[in-house]
């Protein structure tokens, strides 16, 4: 049986493939090869960043506005109101 591999990603892949089981073979270790570059620095963030962000007046972060019932039945909704 005849395979035609031409130059491409999989004959890439192949030929990686080929070279892993050799080595194995013959008890060897393939090097770990150089590490790739750091470009985080070059990243670029569409994330709006926050302009104002403090709670209303006579009031702090977490505090309850709007108390829950105290008595709830089954099925009933029962809700509250956060300062965020």
């Amino acid at each position: 049986m005849t395979y035609s591999i031409t130059p491409s990603v999989l004959y890439t892949e192949w030929l990686f493939f080929v070279v892993t089981v050799v080595l194995f073979v013959q008890g060897s270790r393939l090097d770990r090869g150089p590490l790739p570059p750091d470009l985080s620095h070059d990243l670029v963030s569409f994330v709006t960043p926050v302009i104002y962000d403090t709670p209303t007046w006579n009031h702090k972060f977490g505090d309850c506005i709007i108390q829950p019932a105290e008595v709830a039945k089954i099925g009933e909704t029962v809700t509250a109101r956060f300062v965020s």
